[in-house]
């Protein structure tokens, strides 16, 4: 079992990070169509760009198209939530 706990900006957590995308994208790309599309939420900054998801993408024959701001009045009911561990249904920024 992986657990994803530290600071964000920590290395390992960002390679665990980036592995549990690559394998999302690598199940969800092969289930796609001609046309078909993968979308993915994520935030942009620091230390969230260090998961360079338009490489992991690219590793299986994804292209990046674009990208939009997150607008949480187009998600009813959504609410941010950590991962883990006993804050996980605290809000985070």
């Amino acid at each position: 079992m992986l657990v994803f706990t530290g600071k964000e900006d920590n290395p390992d957590l960002i390679t665990m990070h980036r592995n549990l995308v690559r394998g999302f994208l690598m199940n969800a790309s092969s289930m796609l169509l001609p046309d078909g599309e993968i979308h993915v939420n994520h935030k942009v900054t620091a230390p969230f760009d260090s998961w360079k998801l338009e490489d992991l993408a690219s590793e299986y024959f994804l292209l990046y198209v674009g990208q939009d701001d997150f607008r949480i009045e187009d998600y009813p009911g959504y609410n941010n939530k950590r991962g883990s561990g006993s804050r996980s249904d605290e809000h985070f920024h």
